[in-house]
């Protein structure tokens, strides 16, 4: 009879899952000095939980950085991640005054959100090239 094969996880382990972000990190960062990330990591159970996938990442006032890693399935993903989180990272941070003026504007809509979809489409250091477009 024969034996059964294991299957082996598609997904990377979380260490090697941290590492590739952090390379890629690096890369981008290279490329963008005027950028200011305080800390860049994976999306933690909370976030996961609460944010799913509905979104690519997260930029907090204090400027870490987190990435949904189910969203950055291949090297142009994670590297279109980075550069938009980063690009928030340039900006001005929104009061709560702000987000509540925003709070009936669709997320793509407003102008913080059109410049860092900008930065990231046209981030020309990238092993292959991307079209994305707006919703």
């Amino acid at each position: 009879m024969p034996e059964k094969k294991e299957k082996k996880s598609v997904n990377p382990s979380p260490e090697r899952e941290e590492d590739l972000l952090n390379r890629t990190a690096a890369g981008v960062m290279a490329r963008m000095p005027d950028a200011k990330p305080n800390k860049t990591r994976p999306y933690n159970a909370f976030e996961q939980y609460f944010m799913g996938d509905n979104t690519g990442g997260l930029t907090y006032p204090n400027n870490t950085v987190a990435i949904n890693m189910n969203r950055a399935q291949n090297p142009d993903d994670m590297i279109d991640l980075l550069v938009h989180e980063y690009t928030h990272t340039k900006q001005k941070p929104r009061g709560l005054w702000q987000a509540y003026k925003e709070r009936n504007i669709p997320v793509s809509q407003r102008p913080e959100e059109k410049e860092a979809e900008l930065a990231s489409l046209n981030y020309k250091y990238r092993p292959r090239g991307r079209d994305i477009q707006l919703r």
